[in-house]
């Protein structure tokens, strides 16, 4: 969608509510949907224009989930499902990790990463009721399969071999395999985002809130805390990861 044509101003006055002020592209999200920061009517919101209808679909419903279940999630003020867009609340520019790379100390980082993990706990159990692989957008089970193909694998093809150039190490494969297995054992049943790392998590009016959910699928409870605390874009000490998971977990 790198090229395509903004949408039509006059629809998304009709879903505002009034006539627009601004209209400002937004930096994305490493997909094909597309972001806008919209002020009309007085208000300001954010525009999610999503060519895939199935991924818009998921998007809504595991925001209604999620909300249900006590989780704060982007409001939806409007949609127009046959063009893709989905209205909702502006939540500002302030994530987890614009904090951590921003003004917090230690301390503040621990205490901010504390309150996450409590937000991530209701989300995995207390959110896990009613929730199915028919909720989101992921499609497949949580399984060896997805482990392999999508995580082991994927890390094998696209850094050891693509981005470092180097052959695959001997045994490797094996080790993944391995891995799978051991973490198969683990309990599924609750709710996985699957991708619950800083950026994914916003402050909005002194409240942490989550987005980005559409990717959902039950799974182990381990793994979106590993994702959060282990983390590509925030560096944490050992001890202090170390120290989160093993109160987490």
């Amino acid at each position: 969608m790198g090229n395509a044509p903004l949408p039509e101003l006059k629809i998304i006055e009709t879903l505002a509510g009034g006539g627009i002020s601004e209209f400002a592209p937004l930096h994305g999200d490493g997909s094909v949907r597309r972001y806008y920061r919209v002020r009309a009517n007085g208000g300001t919101f954010i525009l999610l224009e999503g060519p895939d209808r199935d991924e818009n679909g998921a998007w809504l419903r595991v925001n209604g989930h999620l909300a249900e279940g006590g989780v704060r999630v982007p409001e939806v003020q409007a949609v127009d499902e046959e063009r893709g867009l989905i209205l909702m609340e502006d939540l500002g520019d302030v994530s987890l990790f614009s904090l951590v790379k921003g003004t917090l100390g230690l301390e503040e980082v621990v205490g901010s990463y504390r309150e996450v993990l409590g937000v991530l706990c209701r989300m995995q159990v207390g959110c896990a009721p009613g929730f199915t692989l028919k909720t989101g957008f992921g499609g497949a089970p949580y399984n060896e399969e997805v482990m392999m193909a999508q995580e082991a694998l994927y890390f094998l093809d696209e850094l050891v071999k693509g981005y470092l150039s180097l052959d695959e190490p001997h045994g490797l494969r094996g080790e993944f395999e391995d891995l799978a297995h051991e973490a198969l054992a683990a309990p599924t049943g609750y709710l996985l985002h699957r991708d619950f790392q800083s950026r994914n998590v916003m402050q909005s009016r002194g409240e942490w809130v989550v987005i980005d959910f559409q990717g959902a699928i039950p799974g182990p409870l381990a793994y979106d805390a590993a994702a959060l605390l282990l983390d590509p874009y925030v560096e944490l000490p050992l001890e202090v990861s170390g120290g989160l998971f093993d109160e987490y977990c």
